[in-house]
């Protein structure tokens, strides 16, 4: 497949951010910095040889932010940029610097709670040799109100992926496109949120063994305890199966997680869950207990 070249990927955004740019009247940026510990599947190398697909600890931090231009009513961009840094204290090798800019556009519809919104995105990730990938996407959301406090999202999406071969291996270069049905709703007094969500992805790789075909569920329950804590349940799964090499993963993850606000600007979140993934190939068979914290403040 031939390479899709950074500096490509690079005017393309400009271009989609320098067009959202010509919106009438600016409502202000509104910034996040994190930072944070969890445990992340990885497929890293043995000391032995070989691979292994298995949980490894991850620190990580960044910045996010993001400004919304308002045009005529009913019409809105989004433009966003943010830089993150991955480390893993005993697999180096998945250690990421990531850069990531976004542009959207959003436009209410005629109806309860309609709206349609197109998103281009694009992400750099480099490590200490180079960069490893260049990735670019579009896609389109249509939301509309089913009932009072309830919510329909149908969403598509189509990308690319240029790996960099030279700085880790060959026939990653891949295409992409993923489609997306959610429900949501949320109870009269404001202290239940819940939300399912079906997918089902394709990817089509340089090489048919990084190929694959997936079907996954998302499920999610939030309780606001009080005005500054939340209770959230997080359980998920899904189906992949890989087009060459007789592959198929099954994986299965659950999660409680509580998030606290310790001032207006500053909020802490941790979790504990567990994931198992069932994998005709033993490398990439894995289970063990998930933790997550999260520090975030805004301005």
């Amino acid at each position: 497949m031939k390479r899709f070249p950074a500096i490509r990927l690079a005017a393309l955004l400009s271009l989609a951010l320098a067009l959202s740019a010509t919106a009438a009247q600016a409502e202000g940026w509104s910034s996040t910095a994190f930072a944070g510990f969890d445990r992340d599947p990885l497929d890293r190398e043995l000391r032995g040889g070989g691979r292994q697909l298995q949980l490894e600890d991850r620190f990580s931090f960044g910045f996010a932010t993001e400004r919304s231009f308002s045009q005529v009513a009913g019409r809105e961009t989004v433009l966003g940029f943010g830089l993150s840094r991955e480390h893993y204290p005993d697999a180096t090798e998945g250690d990421r610097l990531r850069f990531d800019a976004s542009a959207e556009y959003r436009v209410d519809l005629a109806g309860d709670r309609r709206q349609l919104a197109f998103r281009l995105e694009g992400a750099h990730a480099r490590d200490a040799g180079g960069e490893v990938y260049s990735r670019l996407r579009f896609g389109t959301t249509y939301r509309m109100g089913a009932a009072p406090r309830q919510m329909l999202t149908a969403r598509a999406r189509v990308g690319f992926r240029d790996q960099n071969e030279a700085n880790s291996f060959e026939g990653y270069d891949q295409s992409e496109w993923l489609g997306e049905l959610a429900y949501s709703w949320q109870s009269p007094d404001w202290a239940w949120y819940l939300r399912g969500a079906l997918y089902h992805e394709r990817r089509d790789a340089e090489r048919d063994i990084y190929s694959y075909e997936e079907t996954g569920l998302r499920l999610m329950a939030r309780y606001r305890l009080d005005s500054d804590t939340r209770l959230t349940l997080r359980l998920g799964g899904y189906a992949r199966d890989y087009v060459d090499g007789g592959r198929e993963d099954r994986r299965v993850s659950a999660s409680v997680g509580l998030e606290h606000a310790l001032t207006d600007r500053l909020t802490i979140e941790g979790y504990g869950g567990y994931m198992r993934n069932r994998s005709t190939h033993a490398e990439k068979a894995f289970e063990g207990p998930q933790i997550g914290l999260m520090l975030r403040m805004s301005f």
